[in-house]
C-alpha cells in the first residue's frame, strides 16, 4: 500500500515535510469529496495517542491509520485537506473521483506499506518554505541545550562539590564530583525538549 499525509515528526526528522509546504489550489467540490473520502477510510490500526494539527489550530484526533486498500493515511488527513487547503498526489485524487467508495477488503493490495512514493512526491512538490526555518530552529535548540547543560552541571557541582580526581569517562578532562567517579556532565543527563523549536517554526509558517 502507498502512504499519504505523513508529516514531519521531530526537529531532526529529515524524511518527512511540514504540511504547510503543500497548500495549493483544488476545486472546492473536489476538495470536499477528497476530504470526505479520507474521513471514511477503513481503520487499519489504532494507537494510544492523539494527532495534533501541525498548523497549530488546536485540532486533535485519536491517532488511527485509515486505508482504502491501496493507500494508507493518518486519521487527521481529511482535516488538512478540508480546513487548511492541502493538496495531494494527482493519482490519489483521480482514484477518489473514480472510486467514490473505498475498496472492499477482498480487493485490498499488499499489506506492506511503502512511503517512498509519498516522500518523493513531497520532495518534488514542496514550496521550500521550511528549510531556512528548520536550520534556524536547530541552531537555536543546540545553543539553548548547551546553556541548559552548563547551568545544570554548575548547579550539581555547587551542590555536591568537586574532587581533585578526574572524571573516569574516557576522554573527559572535567573533575569528578566528590565521592564519585564521574563528573556532573556524565552523571546528570539534561532532559531537553528540542521539538518545541519545531512547533515554533511551524507556527511561523503562513
Amino acid at each position: 500500500m502507498k502512504c499519504l499525509g505523513y508529516w514531519i515528526r521531530s526537529l531532526d526528522d529529515s524524511e518527512f515535510f511540514p504540511p504547510q509546504e503543500f497548500v495549493g489550489p483544488m476545486d472546492a467540490d473536489v476538495r470536499l469529496v477528497v476530504a470526505d473520502y479520507l474521513d471514511r477510510g477503513d481503520e487499519r490500526q489504532i494507537y494510544r495517542s492523539h494527532l495534533s494539527c501541525r498548523f497549530c489550530c488546536g485540532y486533535e484526533v485519536v491517532y488511527r491509520k485509515l486505508t482504502d486498500g491501496r493507500w494508507v493515511w493518518p486519521s487527521d488527513l481529511g482535516h488538512y485537506v478540508r480546513e487548511h487547503g492541502i493538496t495531494l498526489p494527482s493519482d490519489f485524487v483521480e482514484h477518489v473521483r473514480s472510486h467514490p467508495a473505498p475498496l472492499s477488503k477482498s480487493d485490498w493490495d499488499s499489506h506492506e506499506v511503502d512511503v517512498s512514493e509519498w516522500t518523493a512526491w513531497c520532495r518534488a512538490n514542496q514550496r521550500d518554505l521550511f528549510a531556512a526555518r528548520i536550520r534556524e530552529a536547530k541552531l537555536r535548540a543546540s545553543a539553548d541545550y548547551e546553556l541548559e547543560c552548563a547551568a545544570e552541571f554548575r548547579r550539581r557541582e555547587l551542590e555536591e562539590g568537586v574532587s581533585g580526581e578526574k572524571c573516569q569517562m574516557m576522554g573527559c578532562t572535567r573533575a569528578a564530583l566528590v565521592g564519585r567517579a564521574f563528573c556532573a556532565k556524565h552523571l546528570a543527563p539534561v532532559h531537553f525538549d528540542r521539538d518545541k523549536y519545531l512547533w515554533e517554526a511551524l507556527r511561523s509558517l503562513p
